[in-house]
């Protein structure tokens, strides 16, 4: 009875569609991160939003408006890296995930006096989403969904051979690889 209770606190319904966005656009995004080998980038670029966040609490301005920006060079960084190197995409993202981590930490240490609850910025609560951060989720939620017919194929599956046959899976394997076709 409890949960129907909190269903009817705003707090809680924002909470729960936007984890439920979240969630969404995650199961949409994660196939492709994952085919393109680029799942490191989401810990990489979380760790350069710390970075950004520790710049902006050192400098005393609103954490998000540095850790955007912050978090965006970083990731043009990599690419950088990754295009005109013989580095790894994992390496690249290796190395500018210790350096964010650094450099957030010196930022943080030489601030001045309060700077408040880094971590607070980074994690925040989902209970304390506010109408205009649900509106931002959905916003992206429909970007997302009205561009999925231009995102191509999807991934194939990873099994091989004749085990999906007895769940009632339509899949036809092509070859011994973990490649096939959906029938």
């Amino acid at each position: 009875m409890a949960v129907l209770e909190a269903l009817g606190y705003p707090f809680f319904q924002r909470a729960l569609v936007a984890g439920l966005l979240v969630a969404l656009l995650s199961g949409l995004a994660s196939p492709f991160v994952v085919q393109r080998r680029l799942s490191f980038l989401g810990d990489g670029l979380a760790h350069a939003a710390f970075a950004g966040v520790a710049l902006g609490l050192f400098l005393r301005g609103e954490p998000l408006w540095f850790a955007l920006p912050f978090t965006f060079l970083v990731a043009l960084a990599i690419t950088w890296v990754k295009e005109r190197t013989e580095l790894s995409e994992d390496t690249a993202i290796g190395v500018f995930f210790a350096l964010s981590v650094a450099l957030g930490a010196v930022f943080l240490a030489k601030a001045k006096g309060y700077v408040g609850d880094a971590m607070g910025y980074l994690f925040g609560s989902l209970l304390a989403v506010g109408p205009a951060d649900l509106l931002a989720v959905g916003l992206m939620a429909l970007l997302a969904l009205f561009l999925l017919p231009l995102w191509g194929p999807w991934p194939t599956p990873p099994w091989t051979g004749s085990w999906p046959f007895p769940i009632g899976c339509p899949w036809r394997s092509t070859t011994t690889s973990s490649r096939g076709s959906w029938r």
